[in-house]
């Protein structure tokens, strides 16, 4: 650990997070408590090493920082209730800092040491929390790469959050690129361990890994060793989850949970899912088994009997109140007769609906009937990335990057409105809320916003919070969404960020 991290304490980056104490220590930097002026709650900030204290040469270390500008911003933008929120990144003296918000829970590693193992409903409950974060940093095409107990922390009500998704992203990415290993060895992947360029399929190789270590108390290394806390439907989890090639492995986070949970509790994959569908066609696939492989068969036509009578003994399976029904339906030749006769009688019926219906509409007069016009949903592409552009503004402001905040403005505004005069410097942060988006004729998209912002007080005097709502007209402009932003008022100089 480079000498002077002790010296950071009590210093203040960018000018707003002061550093109190150091709460954890990575292979990559030290995590800090800090707090900043005018915001009350108390704030993580990971400082990475400098460059005279990493193993890295100058080549890797100026990759490193260039990803970070490329890249930080996407990350501040993710937002997910199962991972750690990343406000803001800076840099600070050459090093590269993450402020994010602090969680007092310990870590998934540290509860581990004091329970030494999970029961299995313990360790599907954290792996379901797990795996909703990986599937939602994968979907949005980031791979942790570091995926371990010590990443994931804990928040005031026992639940996980999922940390470091950023940081290990941008490190590990660039050591990709170099050739080199990345991630934990115990919980790497045989392509992590060859410097390989990073897959979904990784994480979920990882999270194997912790299924494991939930449920044994072994170290990582002992994964798919036999050991009584493990079933064989567990066990045949971890097995697919750890599989030496990436194609083996469960195809997505969810999938795995899902499959565990079916492990734990029992459940087979077609007693849930796949029930009604396999209700329905299991005698046509049976019928087909025995074809030879390769020859397209087709099961023989049924008569009309046995097809009414395999549509009831279907139906009643699902009759969980009445159990005999089905063996009744099955054994019972004089049920088959009246069925038949029942079902000919309904036909008649409604054949006979149908032609005092036809008779009866050529006869009436004719009447005028107002049909509505066909209601469709507002497209949501449109909204959700209007949105998404107005949240990426305020999150460039909010990390200090006002010049790319200022290059999302449409380039009829900016043209109207210079750099210079839209004062980004004088608000510290933005707390705001988008209370709706509406698509408008011209395919433009009205997004309201309310604004709490922390800015100079006119006086001098520190800082007041003042709180605004706002419009932005969001259109495409060469490929990109870029905001005009419109009706902006003062509505309280009493506003909470």
């Amino acid at each position: 650990m480079f000498m002077y991290e002790h010296e950071l304490i009590g210093q203040t980056l960018k000018g707003r997070y002061r550093l109190e104490k150091i709460i954890g220590r990575g292979s990559m930097g030290v995590v800090y408590l800090a707090h900043e002026k005018n915001w009350p709650d108390p704030l993580a900030i990971k400082v990475l090493l400098p460059k005279d204290a990493t193993e890295f040469d100058t080549r890797i270390y100026d990759e490193l920082s260039a990803r970070f500008q490329r890249e930080s911003a996407l990350i501040i933008t993710l937002r997910h209730k199962h991972i750690v929120p990343v406000y803001a990144t800076g840099e600070h003296h050459g090093m590269a800092f993450f402020v994010m918000q602090y969680f007092a829970g310990g870590t998934l590693r540290s509860e581990l040491r004091r329970k030494k193992t999970f029961s299995p409903s313990e360790t599907l409950d954290y792996i379901k929390q797990a795996a909703s974060a990986l599937q939602f940093i994968h979907f949005n095409g980031i791979v942790h790469r570091d995926v371990k107990p010590d990443n994931f922390l804990l928040d005031d009500h026992g639940q996980l959050v999922l940390t470091d998704f950023g940081v290990a992203h941008i490190i590990e990415s660039t050591l990709t690129q170099m050739g080199q290993l990345w991630g934990t060895a115990a919980y790497a992947s045989p392509e992590a361990r060859r410097g390989m360029k990073a897959d979904r399929r990784d994480d979920i190789y990882s999270l194997g890994v912790i299924v494991y270590e939930l449920l044994t108390g072994n170290h990582p290394g002992m994964v798919n060793r036999p050991h009584p806390n493990i079933t064989p439907a567990v066990a045949a989890v971890i097995l697919k989850a750890t599989a030496s090639q990436r194609r083996d492995r469960y195809e997505s986070a969810s999938a795995m949970a899902r499959a565990l949970e079916y492990a734990i509790k029992g459940i087979t994959e077609d007693t849930e899912d796949s029930v009604e569908a396999l209700s329905s066609t299991d005698e046509e696939e049976l019928e087909q088994e025995d074809s030879p492989a390769g020859i397209n068969t087709r099961a023989p036509g049924r008569s009309l009997m046995d097809a009414l009578t395999h549509t009831w003994q279907s139906l009643a399976k699902r009759i969980q109140f009445m159990p005999g029904l089905a063996l009744t339906i099955t054994r019972s030749s004089r049920f088959k007769s009246y069925l038949v006769a029942a079902s000919l009688v309904l036909a008649f019926a409604v054949t006979a609906i149908i032609l005092l219906t036809l008779i009866l509409a050529r006869t009436a007069p004719p009447k005028i009937i107002f049909v509505p016009p066909p209601t469709q949903g507002v497209p949501s592409a449109p909204i959700q990335a209007a949105k998404a552009a107005v949240e990426q503004y305020y999150a460039y402001w909010n990390s200090g990057n006002y010049q790319a905040a200022y290059n999302l403005l449409q380039a009829s505004y900016r043209a109207k409105n210079s750099y210079s005069s839209l004062g980004y410097q004088v608000t510290h942060r933005s707390c705001i809320t988008i209370d709706s988006a509406t698509l408008l004729n011209d395919g433009s998209v009205q997004v309201a916003v309310t604004d709490n912002a922390i800015e100079n007080d006119p006086s001098g005097t520190g800082t007041v919070t003042n709180r605004y709502t706002l419009d932005f007209i969001a259109n495409q402009e060469q490929g990109t969404w870029k905001l005009t932003p419109t009706k902006l008022q003062l509505v309280s100089t009493q506003g909470v960020c």
